[in-house]
């Protein structure tokens, strides 16, 4: 496998998109389908992200609202019990136990491929989107220097060894807004099979 794009490979999602590729290779267009609720507190950022994503013209985005959080005094005026039923469909598909709308966590799905070295690391990064320090010595003393995706924390999160695999990695190992990256890399620090990346916001 080549260190260049592979889009096929790898889709990451913060637990808010459910995503498929409608081409059996990388190139796309792929479908990304997003459960919300208006009356979700935690749903703003994935409604942002999907804003983003449907000016992307490899990307069909669509937005499907739930109606199992009308109750808590917000009615969403878009949700149905078609567009619920579909979001529970889905969660019989991948044999999941409960459906859920956005709550941060990031969810890794890899295909099956063949591995060269036959074996790869899975490593997740969360980064800052944006930091600017005013610089009180040294050689850039006076100085206001901006910083871009500055990775506060990463983990490897499993080693792969080719087969069609998911892992979760729980909300709390990040902090909100941080953007989230996940690498796919042959083992020391090798090649890299692929990679994507999950932004919904700027850090101050």
């Amino acid at each position: 496998m080549s260190a260049l794009g592979r889009r096929s490979l790898l889709v990451a999602s913060a637990g808010l998109l459910a995503a498929r590729s409608a081409a059996a290779e990388g190139g796309g267009p792929w479908a990304v389908e997003l459960f919300t609720s208006q009356g979700c507190s935690s749903c703003p950022p994935a409604d942002r992200l999907l804003g983003k994503l449907a000016r992307r013209p490899d990307i069909v985005a669509l937005s499907f609202h739930v109606d199992y959080w009308d109750y808590i005094g917000w009615k969403d005026r878009f949700a149905s019990k078609a567009t619920t039923e579909r979001q529970r469909a889905y969660a019989r598909t991948l044999k999941q136990r409960y459906v859920y709308t956005p709550d941060g966590g990031l969810e890794i799905r890899l295909a099956a491929a063949k591995l060269e070295a036959g074996a790869a690391d899975v490593t997740v990064f969360a980064y800052d989107r944006q930091h600017s320090t005013p610089v009180g010595r040294g050689e850039n003393e006076g100085r206001r220097l901006d910083n871009f995706n500055v990775v506060r924390r990463f983990e490897v999160v499993s080693r792969w060894n080719g087969a069609e695999a998911h892992w979760t990695v729980p909300a709390d190992r990040f902090e909100p807004g941080q953007g989230l990256a996940v690498i796919v890399q042959q083992p020391d620090h090798g090649v890299v099979l692929g990679c994507a990346k999950v932004e919904t916001g700027l850090a101050g």
